[in-house]
């Protein structure tokens, strides 16, 4: 079991400040002189980008529906310094490294709330967040990131979601298949999914459920990969100054880890990994001041069975954290602080606690 007690004070000066870019699009075919989009951050809360000397890429909604992408792994991949390896299709387990550092090294959050997992880097991209719940993706790179605390030293990736209630019903279908068949199973390959989600406003608060499975049997022998999952974000508003944000999820990740982790000996070798979360954050303005407490719960299930050896390896981590934000704008300065406590307790049956 280890805890972690951090705290955190922040000064901000509003001056003037000139940004040029060039005029040559990006990867995603943007041009770069578009207008400067607002960051939410974990520690500064809606800081304007030109007040800050850091890497910055956001990802829009819009610009995420005109990816040829059905994951969030696959859209990552599209920008520039971020180098994400997929051990499987669509999703199966995927490692994000930024500006040539580890995947230990790339903090993952949703909505501000970290998603590392005490085992291991190859689980934070475990995420039960759809692609169509995504209001947009903010990058930050190299050492700026570290305000968002322990893991971030070489960036982070911090995934916005859309207002609960922005959207009535949505739901999409999808397959595919090269038309070519596993030489060793002879089975032909493919993949399919679906998705639906339902948003919908109550007085003063607002809701969205999603829900999606999809199912595919790879790319070569024992590479397929299912998936269930499950996720709710809730906002109440109590009046213009107090809003309380929801949000849980669940995901059922199962994949065949052929030549994962023991090449030449685990062929056979199958890996299910089972995540779930909670978060909940008040948000309270007052006479300029701005107070957010926040606490979380993560918990994941590690079941890794070599085959090849009759030996399995189950991990189950659990995280927790609470965190307090105050923040106040005096004239030409923002005063920010905050105190932060997180728990991490892994248990193995090989290993123990």
């Amino acid at each position: 079991m280890r805890f972690f007690l951090s705290v955190f004070i922040c000064v901000y000066c509003f001056g003037y400040v000139q940004i040029s870019y060039s005029q040559s699009p990006d990867s995603l075919g943007r041009n770069l002189t578009e207008a400067i989009r607002i960051v939410q951050e974990k520690r500064s809360f809606g800081e304007s980008l030109t007040r800050h000397g850091r890497n910055v890429e956001i990802i829009s909604s819009k610009e995420l529906q005109q990816l040829p992408v059905q994951t969030l792994n696959e859209a990552l991949q599209f920008i520039s310094g971020v180098d994400l390896r997929q051990r499987g299709p669509i999703g199966a387990q995927a490692d994000i490294s930024i500006q040539g550092g580890t995947f230990e090294q790339v903090l993952v959050l949703v909505n501000g709330i970290p998603m590392r997992d005490p085992q291991t880097g190859h689980h934070m991209m475990n995420l039960p967040v759809d692609l169509n719940m995504i209001d947009r993706i903010e990058i930050i790179k190299g050492s700026a990131a570290r305000i968002y605390g322990a893991n971030a030293l070489a960036g982070a990736i911090n995934i916005i979601t859309k207002d609960p209630g922005s959207e009535k019903v949505f739901v999409q279908a999808y397959a595919a298949s090269p038309f070519n068949n596993d030489t060793a199973s002879g089975d032909q390959y493919y993949a399919a999914g679906a998705r639906a989600a339902i948003g919908f406003r109550a007085n003063n608060s607002s809701h969205r459920f999603d829900i999606g499975h999809q199912n595919t049997n790879g790319y070569r022998f024992n590479t397929g990969n299912e998936q269930t999952r499950i996720n709710y974000l809730g906002r109440i508003k109590f009046n213009d100054v107090n809003t309380l944000n929801i949000m849980a999820g669940a995901l059922d990740n199962l994949f065949g880890a052929s030549q994962f982790y023991a090449p030449r000996v685990d062929a056979n070798a199958v890996e299910r990994v089972r995540t779930a979360y909670g978060a909940a954050r008040f948000d309270r303005y007052k006479n300029g001041w701005r107070v957010s407490p926040l606490a979380y719960w993560r918990y994941n299930h590690d079941d890794y069975d070599l085959r090849a050896f009759n030996f399995r390896n189950n991990h189950f981590t659990t995280a927790a954290g609470s965190e307090l934000h105050v923040s106040k704008n005096v004239g030409l300065f923002t005063f920010g602080g905050g105190l932060e406590f997180r728990s991490e307790i892994i248990r193995s049956n090989n290993l123990g606690k």
